[in-house]
């Protein structure tokens, strides 16, 4: 068959997608059980956006899948998606689960990513025009829909096993990798870890833990980065951007936030201090200021021994305690 899902993935050229395969469906009525095994060619998939990488905006995916049902449970015995691209990245995924569906429900997951290309998939579900401007009283209405009213239905955390084993991922010039991540459920809390991981050719550990007091859920997170290359994070910070400055970092993190009641950002409060050593400011306005009226034009690309800061989220605002850049041309403080 052919399915045009173009209303679903927004990044997408227009045009239906080609899906073609082979399923078979078997009940076995003495154990009350049904098999669905198949295979799936989903594609080529073309997609719009030039935020990936050059030659992979073509994909075909491959799906191969082994389920089971029977009584209460739902077995995922095997489930593998590649994904080619010609002249880019491929990818390939495995994933296997059971899911229990009544009496006390719980559920266990196990996936891992050999290799992934994020930035194709950020695109295909990204909208390829800036989304229009709206006036303050549109933004207040959109913010007042957007809340939710504290859940009362019962625990949704409960018996929720999951793991995610890393090979690599890229997003842009951003390397992912190896790494696990594991996440665990039971009664009103739910725990998400991130074990030590390489990223942007460092370290990097954190854990987030959500619960429910009082019918309001409410995160909290930790974590510690060391070893990290700072110029291509903030590419993928800000895709299409040249970076604010280059050099070795490392980065301390801690802080809360209440769920479901409003932007995230008004009720999220934490501390963020870093440290990067031996770099360099490649485009930075500040910078770029002080050496058109100093007329002292090295300091547009001043390179430093350390640049350490103390920064707070808090009350929507993020508030700079403490910044100092110490280099041979220059120090400052802020």
């Amino acid at each position: 068959p052919v399915v045009d899902v173009f209303g679903l993935l927004p990044g997408r050229e227009q045009g239906p997608i080609p899906i073609s395969g082979e399923v078979a469906l078997t009940h076995d009525p003495a154990s009350e059980s049904l098999f669905v095994r198949g295979q799936e060619i989903v594609g080529p998939i073309h997609v719009a956006h030039k935020r990936e990488s050059e030659g992979s905006k073509e994909t075909t995916f491959h799906v191969q899948h082994d389920l089971t049902r029977q009584h209460d449970e739902i077995r995922l015995t095997d489930l593998t998606v590649t994904a080619d691209r010609p002249g880019g990245r491929p990818d390939r995924m495995t994933a296997s689960g059971v899911v229990k569906i009544a009496g006390q429900p719980g559920a266990q997951f196990r996936m891992e990513i050999a290799s992934l290309d994020a930035a194709w998939h950020a695109a295909m579900f990204s909208r390829p025009d800036p989304a229009p401007q709206i006036s303050n009283n549109q933004a207040e209405e959109r913010d007042h829909e957007a809340r939710t009213e504290p859940s009362s239905s019962p625990a949704v955390f409960t018996n929720f096993d999951a793991e995610v084993a890393i090979g690599s991922i890229s997003y842009n010039k951003l390397m992912i990798g190896p790494g696990r991540v594991v996440v665990k459920g039971t009664g009103e809390r739910l725990e998400v870890k991130l074990a030590p991981t390489g990223i942007a050719d460092g370290l990097v550990d954190a854990s987030v833990t959500v619960v429910r007091q009082d019918k309001q859920p409410q995160l909290t997170w930790s974590g510690n980065g060391r070893g990290l290359s700072v110029e291509p994070l903030l590419q993928a910070v800000q895709p299409g951007q040249e970076a604010i400055l280059k050099g070795t970092g490392s980065v301390r993190t801690s802080g809360s936030s209440l769920l479901n009641a409003g932007p995230f950002r008004k009720h999220a409060s934490g501390i963020f201090n870093f440290n990067i050593v031996d770099g360099q400011f490649i485009h930075s306005p500040m910078l770029q200021f002080l050496a058109k009226y100093t007329h002292i034009s090295e300091l547009e690309r001043m390179g430093f021994d350390g640049f350490q800061g103390k920064v707070r989220l808090e009350g929507g605002w993020i508030r700079a305690d403490s910044l100092l850049v110490t280099g041979s041309l220059a120090s400052m403080e802020g």
